[in-house]
């Protein structure tokens, strides 16, 4: 679980986290506008070497935030 930031994208735009070894989603996770700070709540797996893989869909350039914010565990067996 994580909240995802994006700020001072140059462009418009969508930013996409999924795990490492995946396809990458058609769905967003942050849909923003030039210029604008937008955040959005995302649970996502973890995939090959621990990894969660971000893409800025867009033509221009942006800073990007992760805050953990939590993680699920298996349950007792």
């Amino acid at each position: 679980m994580a909240n995802l930031t994006v700020t001072a994208p140059t462009k418009t735009g969508v930013l996409t986290a999924h795990p490492n070894g995946s396809d990458q989603p058609t769905a967003s996770n942050v849909n923003y506008v030039a210029g604008e700070t937008a955040t959005n709540h995302a649970i996502v797996g973890v995939g090959e070497y621990g990894l969660v893989l971000l893409f800025n869909n867009s033509s221009g350039h942006t800073h990007v935030i992760v805050d953990q914010a939590g993680h699920f565990i298996a349950a007792a067996s």
